[in-house]
Order: structure tokens, then C-alpha cells, then sequence
């Protein structure tokens, strides 16, 4: 039987505790037991294997090739126990299952939230959680049933499906627009708001302008934020000229509490794609994908 083949199960957890902990002196304290205990029991995991798992030439510990392998099998079959654990427990009542959405933070704050809002009043008996992240693409993982991301992928992990493609635009408060446009201050002159990312995905100032043939701009009258929900309120609070995503600035320029102003609409490199996990058995989940769908074709 295929079980016959595996090394005991308390080998595999004290080999993903040694890597989780970063060690194996961290790994003993955090399982409660003495450290030539663990040192013992990843020793007989890599007799039963045949092959040693760590470089012990190196500090702190690596693995080797055999065991990034192991690695990888270990920590995708623990979160499927985990999360096949999180399912049985639903089923013993009678409620739905949360559906877990990870989002970058200006797109959940701006778009998702209040799209939610919603959904909510719709299926007032399917659950909705929300996970922000500072990457533009988060992964899908036992906790995360849906990966809203930005890119232009193609991602494997799961079924993917275009939401709408992004467009960048300078925007601002309507009284900085009235106070540029009667005295006639020139773009050189204006406060420029940007969003430090370390993600290419996102366009900067400097390749907007460019994408527009326009000459580049210095540092001089310039805020730095680290992400689009401070850039976004010192916009809207008349602080300076931010781009506006369609994802972030589109109900705010729709309300009137943001203008256009200084340059024309571009088009990103990247669009929003919906990824849900293939398979999912969260009815939540096919929901709530299918609804944010359609949404976004009316977006």
C-alpha cells in the first residue's frame, strides 16, 4: 500500500517545524520538546528517505535539493489536510462556509468594499471576507479562495477570468482644478502625489509621462505615499495631482470629488483577473465570482 512507503508523520511535522521556525533551536521550543530530539528526529527521516535534507556546512541551515523537494510535497499536504479540516467543520452546521477574497489594498478598499456592500444585501447568508495586500498579485491558499491580481499572468494555479483593464489618468480635487485653471499654473508647477512600489506592475509618474511624451519632471514639489489609499484622501483633500486607476479613482471622478486635470487617459500594461481555486466545493466561492464578474462587465 502506498501508505507503507511514507516515514512516520511526526518525521514530516518536525521537518516542516524546523523550516517554519527558521531552526532548530526555535523548532524545540515551539513543539515542546528538547533540541537533540528534533536534531534525532530529522536524522531518521533522512535514513528512512536515504538522503539528507539540510546543508549542515552552512548557518543558519539550508536545504538541499532533496530536501526543497520534500519541502514543497510537505507543505501543499498539510494545508490540504488543513484545509479539507476547515471543510468538515462547516458541514457539521447548517451555515455557509465564508468565502475568503485577498485583494491589493487600493482595489479592495475603493472597489471591492463597496461592491460588497451589495452583495452582502443580496445574499445576506453568504459570508465575505477580505484579506488586502500590498502585492498586486496574492496568492490563493487554504485561507484564500479567491486571488484578485494584476498582471498579465497566465497564472496555473487556478481558473482564471479578466475583470477589466486598467486605465491611468492624472486626477484631483475639484478646488486645486479651479485654483490651477484662474491662475494659470503651468503641470511644472504643481504638487505631484506618488505611490512608491517596489512592483513594476504599477505605473509611476515618470512612465506616464513618458507614455505621453511629455518631458520627465524632478523631485521638487512632490508627496511620497506607500500606498493609493493615502495617496487617494491627500488628493481628495487638495494636496496635489495623483494618477487615477480606474480601479481606485473611477466612483470618486464618477461623484465629482476628483476631476481630471493635466493629461489624457493611457491605457496600463495589466488588467484585473479574478482566480478562484479549480474545483472550489465553497458555494460561496462560484458565487461570489460569478456575481463580481458581472459586475465588472458593467464597470
Amino acid at each position: 500500500m502506498m501508505w507503507r512507503r511514507l516515514p512516520p508523520s511526526r518525521m514530516l511535522v518536525m521537518f516542516e517545524a524546523v523550516i517554519q521556525c527558521g531552526g532548530v533551536t526555535r523548532a524545540a521550543t515551539t513543539m515542546n520538546v528538547s533540541q537533540p530530539s528534533v536534531t534525532q528526529t530529522i536524522r531518521q527521516l533522512e535514513e528512512h528517505i536515504g538522503v539528507p535534507l539540510f546543508d549542515r556546512t552552512v548557518r543558519p541551515l539550508r536545504l538541499t535539493e532533496a530536501g526543497r523537494l520534500l519541502h514543497e510535497a510537505t507543505y501543499s499536504g498539510f494545508n490540504n489536510i488543513i484545509s479539507a479540516i476547515d471543510e468538515m467543520s462547516w458541514l457539521k452546521g447548517s451555515s455557509v462556509r465564508p468565502c475568503t477574497v485577498a485583494a491589493p489594498v487600493g482595489f479592495a478598499t475603493y472597489w471591492l468594499m463597496p461592491r460588497l456592500a451589495h452583495f452582502s444585501a443580496q445574499y445576506p447568508d453568504y459570508p465575505v471576507n477580505v484579506l488586502t495586500t500590498q502585492e498586486g498579485a496574492p496568492l490563493l491558499s487554504p485561507r484564500v479562495d479567491i486571488a484578485i491580481r494584476f498582471g498579465s499572468g497566465p497564472w496555473t494555479d487556478g481558473q482564471s477570468d479578466n475583470l477589466f483593464d486598467e486605465r491611468i489618468r492624472p486626477v484631483c480635487s475639484p478646488a486645486l482644478a479651479r485654483k490651477s485653471t484662474d491662475n494659470n499654473i503651468p503641470f511644472d508647477n504643481v504638487t505631484l502625489i506618488h505611490v512608491e512600489f517596489n512592483d513594476s506592475r504599477w505605473t509611476s509618474w515618470d512612465e506616464y509621462l513618458q507614455m505621453t511624451q511629455r518631458p520627465k519632471r524632478g523631485i521638487r514639489n512632490s508627496l511620497h505615499f506607500t500606498n493609493y489609499v493615502q495617496a487617494a484622501q491627500a488628493a481628495l483633500d487638495g494636496r496635489g495631482l495623483m494618477l487615477g486607476w480606474r480601479s481606485i479613482t473611477y466612483d470618486m471622478e464618477r461623484e465629482g470629488r476628483l476631476v481630471p486635470m493635466y493629461g489624457d487617459a493611457v491605457a496600463a500594461k495589466d488588467s484585473f483577473v479574478l482566480v478562484r481555486k479549480f474545483d472550489s466545493r465553497n458555494k460561496s466561492v462560484e458565487l461570489l465570482a460569478g456575481w463580481l464578474i458581472e459586475k465588472a462587465k458593467c464597470y
